[in-house]
């Protein structure tokens, strides 16, 4: 029961300060609309998938994925990961700008922008690239898929990367959820406005109500009622003098 009771008495608190809810609320709101449409700045992702086959000597190496055998694809794991490794290595990314020729670039804001996640099962590499603008998004995300290949080849002597798609320029960014990032903001304000209230009501020791006594253990000896302030009415306009 009295944990009902409880509950009971936060809903009425949170109906009482709705006021503060709907205030916070809707700054909450305001500020989700600031932040998704006039800070973030938009960023666009390019992706090239490569894929790891094995090469078997007394034949071509398979480059289409539905000709692959079992026996195609026992690239080791220790092996993927060094080829993850080596996808972000500096001479790899140096090469990359040199070849692209952009030049507001670093190699190290390459690599931090650059990642490279093995697909479930597979010997499938995604290779993302994220930069401002698009076109060059791609442009990068292409030239690394090519030189990391060559790359492979010219250190280990074997020709076991295939470019299976090509980055393509994209069209929307990758980093602007303007719905879930004002739902966000909404909830935070939720969230802060339930604080305030509950805090409010902490540090509030008045009693309300004979409920606050008797939570206090004490026992009611009386209870006046409300008396309203009553205008007493001169019968004479004039008054007694």
């Amino acid at each position: 029961m009295e944990e009902t009771i409880d509950l009971k008495n936060v809903f009425k608190m949170m109906w009482e300060k709705k006021l503060i809810i709907i205030i916070t609320t809707m700054i909450a709101i305001l500020l989700g609309f600031i932040y998704s449409y006039r800070l973030v700045k938009p960023k666009y992702t390019a992706k090239v998938q490569i894929v790891l086959v094995q090469i078997d000597k007394n034949q071509e190496k398979k480059t289409n994925l539905g000709a692959l055998t079992q026996s195609d694809v026992t690239i080791n794991d220790k092996i993927i990961a060094t080829y993850q490794k080596l996808l972000t290595n500096d001479d790899v990314l140096t090469q990359v700008i040199q070849n692209t020729q952009i030049v507001d670039i670093t190699p190290a804001e390459l690599k931090k922008s650059t990642t490279a996640t093995v697909v479930s099962n597979t010997q499938i590499l995604d290779i993302q690239v994220t930069n401002k603008n698009p076109e060059k998004a791609a442009i990068l995300a292409n030239e690394l898929a090519k030189v990391f290949k060559e790359k492979i080849y010219n250190t280990y002597g074997i020709d076991n990367v295939s470019i299976t798609l090509v980055a393509e320029t994209p069209k929307e960014p990758s980093n602007i959820h303007h719905m879930k990032d004002i739902l966000m903001f909404t909830i935070g304000g939720i969230v802060i406005a339930i604080f305030i209230i509950l805090l409010i009501n902490f540090l509030d020791n008045t009693i309300k109500s004979p409920n606050d006594i008797e939570e206090l253990g004490l026992n009611i000896l009386a209870e006046f009622p409300e008396i309203k302030e009553m205008k007493q009415v001169d019968g004479n306009k004039g008054g007694n003098k």
